[in-house]
């Protein structure tokens, strides 16, 4: 009995210190995407709204939401990535879900300017549950005032959403969204583009 307490202790210890290691390497990255959110490198890669909402995110969200906002992932794709994915002078490979297929994004506006630990490379960049990011992300749209209306899909989805707007704004048509989702159906992007008009968003402060 004894053996098997002393045994789950150090299991405790050992997860403790896993946390706290991949905390201290990841909130420099993520104070780095939440500092970039106000920047016009920031705005021209993910639109207005999206650098708005990303800079109204707490920084421990920032990271993620900057991902989610520059690619339209879905929570499953980005749950995959690791500190190694963002390593200077290289795409971001996406892994498909729900039957879609992989994408690639170029976010070297963000990554060619951080350090990277090295010796922490496989630690995940979602060191939150799901819960967390979509919580905040939708506490800091409802103070924005942005918002999509039901059945439309909440939270974290809500990058996806801007993502979609930001791209049909820059003149992209249906199939190239398709493309840039990851989506094998245009079906799918087409629900995404029909709904982009019922999608709230405040406009811009004057200067």
């Amino acid at each position: 009995m004894a053996y098997e307490q002393l045994s789950l202790e150090a299991d405790l210890m050992s997860l403790l210190r896993a946390e706290k290691s991949a905390r201290n390497a990841l909130q420099p990255l993520e104070r780095a995407a939440l500092a970039i959110a106000s920047t016009e490198a920031c705005k021209v890669a993910v639109g207005l709204q999206a650098s708005r909402l990303l800079g109204a995110v707490q920084a421990s969200s920032a990271l993620i939401g900057l991902l989610a906002a520059a690619s339209g992932a879905r929570w499953q794709a980005l749950s995959l990535l690791t500190i190694s994915d963002l390593r200077r002078g290289r795409r971001l490979r996406l892994t498909p879900c729900k039957g879609g297929r992989s994408v690639e994004i170029d976010i070297r506006w963000f990554t060619d300017n951080l350090w990277i630990p090295r010796n922490q490379l496989d630690i995940p960049l979602a060191r939150l549950p799901y819960e967390r990011y979509a919580e905040d992300t939708q506490r800091a749209a409802r103070d924005l005032g942005i918002s999509v209306p039901p059945p439309a899909k909440q939270g974290m989805h809500l990058w996806r959403y801007l993502r979609v707007a930001y791209l049909l704004d820059s003149g992209y048509t249906t199939e190239q969204i398709q493309e840039a989702l990851g989506h094998r159906n245009v079906a799918s992007t087409a629900w995404y583009t029909s709904r982009v008009g019922e999608l709230t968003t405040p406009p811009p402060a004057k200067e």
